[in-house]
C-alpha cells in the first residue's frame, strides 16, 4: 500500500487551503510511479500494516513529515556557568573581574 503525506503541499487560502497544479502533479507522479520519497511517501507491506500497526491506516504512522528539531545554540553562556577567570583581576583597579564560561561536570 502506498501512503502519501502531502499535508504540507498546498497554497494557503483565505477560508480554505488549495492544492496548486504542481502539488497535484507531484501526488499524481508519486502515485502513478509508486515512488517512495523521504518525508512524503512510502510503500508499506500488508504484513507491516497488520502486524506492526494493527490495521491502523493513519498516514503519519508510515510517513512522518515533521520537520527535524533545530539545535538550540546560545550565543551567551548561562550566568550559572560563569566564574571569575582569576582572583588577581578582582583587585581594586584591575578593571573588574573577567568571566569565562566553564563546562559542567558530568
Amino acid at each position: 500500500m502506498l501512503f502519501i503525506n502531502a499535508d504540507r503541499e498546498y497554497a494557503e487560502g483565505k477560508n480554505q487551503n488549495k492544492l496548486r497544479p504542481e502539488d497535484i502533479e507531484k501526488i499524481d507522479f508519486v502515485f502513478t510511479h509508486k515512488r517512495e520519497l523521504p518525508k512524503y511517501s512510502r510503500l508499506a507491506a500488508k504484513s507491516e500494516i497488520v502486524d506492526t500497526h494493527d490495521h491502523n491506516l493513519n498516514i503519519c504512522r508510515y510517513v512522518d513529515n515533521t520537520p527535524a528539531p533545530m539545535a538550540s545554540i546560545s550565543t551567551f553562556p548561562r550566568s550559572d556557568m560563569l566564574l571569575p577567570q582569576s582572583p588577581i583581576l578582582n583587585k581594586p583597579g584591575a578593571g573588574g573581574a573577567k568571566l569565562c564560561a566553564i563546562r559542567p561536570r558530568g
